[in-house]
């Protein structure tokens, strides 16, 4: 099994979207307009998968048994090559309006544009993680 997609609720989506493409050179693939011409959601190539970034209305009604926006991911990582990469990759990032609160030997933890955690680590997942 591999990994489909991930959907990330934003309350700007255009500008969301940009961070994460500038900063980790995810290729746009899609976006979707609402009736009235307004964006929706912003897909972007992740791996073998997406990256959805979809518009959210903080609060707003779900359905049930649906999480509210503000219980979304947990963390989204990124892998690195190295800690030179992870280096350029976060201060990429914080240029772009993130900010960095958390660092281990091999991972820097970011909080993106929107309050989303977000990871860069060069540490070596096992070959059958």
């Amino acid at each position: 099994m591999q990994l489909h997609h991930l959907a990330l609720g934003a309350t700007d989506v255009a500008a969301l979207a940009g961070f994460y493409a500038s900063v980790f050179g995810l290729e746009q693939v899609r976006e979707h307009r609402r009736d009235d011409g307004t964006l929706r959601s912003v897909w972007l190539r992740l791996g073998e998968g997406l990256l959805m970034v979809e518009s959210i209305e903080v609060g707003e009604a779900r359905e049930p048994g649906l999480r509210l926006p503000e219980q979304g991911w947990f963390l989204l990582a990124f892998s690195t090559a190295n800690e030179a990469e992870s280096e350029a990759v976060c201060r990429a990032a914080t240029a772009r309006g993130a900010t960095e609160n958390h660092r281990t030997a091999f991972t820097r933890y970011l909080v993106d544009p929107e309050g989303n955690r977000v990871a860069v680590s060069h540490f070596a997942l096992p070959a059958e993680a």
